[in-house]
């Protein structure tokens, strides 16, 4: 694929999908989309990335347009005007929230200069909009982060120690992005914290998982009952998780000890 096919496959996806979401045929918006990624993830599979120039750009239009499938999903999931009474919605709603605000922010400036799109504060103002939303019902939210066991933290991509590698984290190189691998001794460590300020917002601690269904604005809570029901306390949120197959971005749910959780 040369670089104006694909360039100009992506102007014509774009507007198609805007076109799509503001008129909500949402299912349309979601299958073109879907069907862009598909498209990058066979180039990125089958290309000889030796051969290929613009590999770089071609992972970053799948990651702009997997941010875009996850907006018409958002758009899907809140198109009832009481979508914030059912708690599972929600936590999927809260998830699709962030993954999509994760892709669109990674990507909108090269998005910008490859196919000089529109100014993208149309999505982010809707999904603050969802923000508000759920802070009005359910306030500001409290996370868990876990104690994690590490022996050392290795680079996806030359296998080196992180400390001694000159690739940083984040940037794509010959159609990868840097990742740190943890190689853990187990895959918990001993503790979570409850805290305000989360590495993740992904892993927050909803007023439905807890068993007493407390006020959730007081905090630390107070419960007699020995565990919390099960959240999610890691999420393996990839940017190109198209790349990576059926073990990515799933959630991990566990019951937690609250003589294990710390404040």
């Amino acid at each position: 694929m040369v670089k104006y096919t694909l360039n100009g496959a992506a102007i014509s996806t774009y507007s198609q999908c805007v076109s799509y979401i503001k008129s909500n045929e949402l299912a349309k918006a979601i299958s073109k989309a879907r069907y862009f990624v598909e498209m990058c993830q066979s180039i990125l599979y089958e290309e000889n990335t030796g051969e290929f120039e613009d590999i770089n750009d071609v992972l970053l239009c799948g990651i702009f347009f997997r941010g875009i499938q996850n907006f018409a999903n958002l758009k899907q999931m809140t198109i009832s005007l009481d979508w914030i009474r059912f708690p599972e919605l929600v936590d999927q709603i809260w998830f699709e929230i962030w993954d999509c605000k994760e892709r669109l922010e990674y990507t909108s400036s090269f998005m910008n200069s490859y196919i000089n799109i529109e100014n993208l504060d149309w999505i982010f103002d809707d999904i603050r909009s969802l923000c508000q939303d759920i802070d009005k019902e359910y306030g500001h939210g409290l996370y868990l982060s876990p104690g994690v066991l590490v022996e050392k933290i290795t680079c996806n991509i030359c296998g080196q120690d992180m400390r001694a590698c000159e690739h940083i984290t984040r940037r794509i190189y010959s159609g990868r992005i840097c990742e740190k691998v943890l190689h853990r001794r187990k895959a918990i460590g001993n503790h979570i914290l409850i805290t305000e300020r989360p590495a993740d917002p992904r892993c927050r601690l909803w007023p439905w998982q807890n068993p007493d269904h407390l006020l959730y604005k007081k905090w630390p809570w107070q419960t007699e009952k020995e565990f919390v029901e099960a959240f999610c306390i890691l999420y393996n949120f990839r940017l190109d998780d198209f790349m990576h197959g059926t073990g990515c971005g799933l959630k991990t749910r566990v019951k937690a000890n609250w003589n294990n959780i710390k404040y």
